[in-house]
């Protein structure tokens, strides 16, 4: 009887060490719904550029576990180190390589959440045909998507995107609640941002899509630059954020506003990005690294 090479690895044959592999975590949406700052947020360091009214992600971008150091492909295959303040200046990558469908972008951070999964952040839809081309484009070199969705009514493109993606790979939805700058529509658990979650929801099911809940919530809500606001590398990455200068004064007063508190913790649980950090863990330990598919 002819063995599987899941029964040789399992019958200690061979060492899990040398065949499993971490699942490789996309996230894809529209430019500027704010997929950068959720990886920083994720991570809880600055890594990921992110925009200022433009779209910046135009290189699949990975992420995985060890020292600090970034990296790009160049079109002989080889890699070559880059700072981040040349990277977010694309115009000095004239070599850079040109399948889509390969991670441009190597990017090694020590972020606990990456001993885990590696996170990939892909261009985003709509800022032209070429990075919607490159987002789709590596669909089958990652195990899971995240598609960032902001708070507001799903447009007719992203539904179309969302459909295709859930085809191809197991996919959440999450709502940052971008939109709506010193507005209640920046907190996660206003009943305007409800009843988005709840429009959203109806209109996915509509379109025939399922997406893998993550804590038990079709659709997850959080903020990430509430989140993001208030940790140690925000200043790092003021340049690149619209208004930075005055967002925490914005924040405060949006806050106060509403009738919450504006103290660090209140802003983070918010946020509803810790939340998001467990539902992550708990969703990649249901990934099999050996079969690659999710129990």
């Amino acid at each position: 009887m002819l063995r599987s090479w899941n029964d040789y690895v399992t019958g200690g044959h061979i060492p899990l060490s040398l065949t499993a592999e971490k699942p490789r975590i996309a996230l894809y949406g529209c430019f500027q719904v704010g997929k950068s700052t959720l990886i920083n947020c994720l991570m809880n360091r600055y890594a990921a550029l992110t925009g200022n009214g433009i779209a910046t992600t135009s290189l699949t971008a990975r992420y995985r576990y060890g020292d600090k150091r970034l990296q790009y492909k160049r079109q002989d295959g080889n890699l070559s180190d880059i700072t981040q303040e040349q990277l977010h200046n694309l115009k000095s990558l004239d070599d850079v390589y040109p399948d889509k469908s390969f991670f441009s972008i190597e990017a090694h951070e020590p972020a606990e959440i990456l001993k885990l999964c590696d996170i990939v952040d892909t261009p985003g839809f709509q800022a032209n045909s070429a990075d919607t081309d490159a987002a789709l484009g590596i669909i089958h070199s990652v195990n899971y998507g995240l598609f960032i969705i902001p708070n507001r009514g799903l447009w007719d493109v992203e539904k179309k995107l969302l459909k295709r993606l859930a085809e191809r790979l197991p996919v959440s939805v999450i709502m940052n609640c971008s939109d709506g700058r010193g507005s209640p529509k920046w907190i996660p658990a206003h009943s305007i941002n409800q009843k988005f979650l709840a429009e959203n929801t109806a209109a996915i099911k509509s379109e025939g899509i399922h997406p893998l809940p993550l804590g038990g919530e079709e659709i997850f809500s959080c903020n990430a630059l509430f989140y993001w606001s208030r940790q140690a590398d925000f200043d790092t990455s003021k340049v690149y954020i619209e208004g930075a200068d005055t967002l925490t004064e914005l924040i405060n007063l949006t806050l106060t506003m509403n009738g919450e508190s504006a103290n660090r913790e209140n802003i983070i649980a918010l946020s509803r990005i810790p939340k998001l950090v467990e539902c992550l863990k708990a969703r990649i330990n249901n990934y099999d690294p050996l079969t690659h598919k999710w129990r």
